[in-house]
């Protein structure tokens, strides 16, 4: 076994504190956003109480971070953004997902992905349960993972795209 140059990953709810910093990793990490916009983000998912924002911090900044929605009896993630500045063989995506998984327990977790994500999340244990054509004409895949702590490939993984933040947010319920 080598000694790995990086300290170990805790995952922990995002501290209030850390808002503008998760912003700012919105804004790299998603092609198109805005400040503006990423700001709005993150307020958005602290205003809505199904959210939760799950993040590993290094240095005080969040390095990944993952986005939890409780619907009914299943957890959706929603999101997974890494530093895109970081080193890839850190696999920071791959340990956001094992830690949704465990967050979850026994309570089954989902995703919505595209044909590029398909395969890396099917390689890590989740199960196609519905696919829909979008307007636009490309699929999205709805997933699920139930029973077992993600696993999957130690190999350095494929970047995910993310969503764009507005049709998550689209998703959501307002409050008034």
């Amino acid at each position: 076994m080598t000694d790995s140059p990086f300290p170990a990953l805790t995952f922990d709810l995002l501290p209030p504190d850390a808002d503008a910093a998760a912003a700012e990793l919105f804004l790299r990490a998603l092609p198109g956003v805005s400040d503006v916009g990423a700001a709005g983000f993150v307020a958005a998912l602290r205003n809505d109480p199904d959210m939760t924002i799950v993040a590993a911090m290094e240095g005080g900044k969040p390095i990944a971070i993952s986005v939890l929605r409780k619907v009914g009896v299943t957890t959706e993630l929603l999101l997974v953004a890494t530093d895109p500045d970081g080193d890839p063989t850190r696999q920071l995506d791959l340990a956001a997902v094992r830690d949704a998984g465990d967050r979850v327990g026994r309570r089954p977790l989902t995703v919505e992905t595209n044909a590029q994500s398909l395969e890396w999340y099917t390689s890590l244990g989740f199960k196609l349960v519905g696919k829909k054509k979008r307007p636009d004409g490309t699929w999205t895949y709805r997933l699920g993972w139930h029973g077992a702590r993600p696993s999957g490939p130690t190999a350095a993984l494929k970047p995910e795209p993310c969503p764009d933040p507005a049709e998550l947010l689209a998703g959501t319920k307002s409050r008034s």
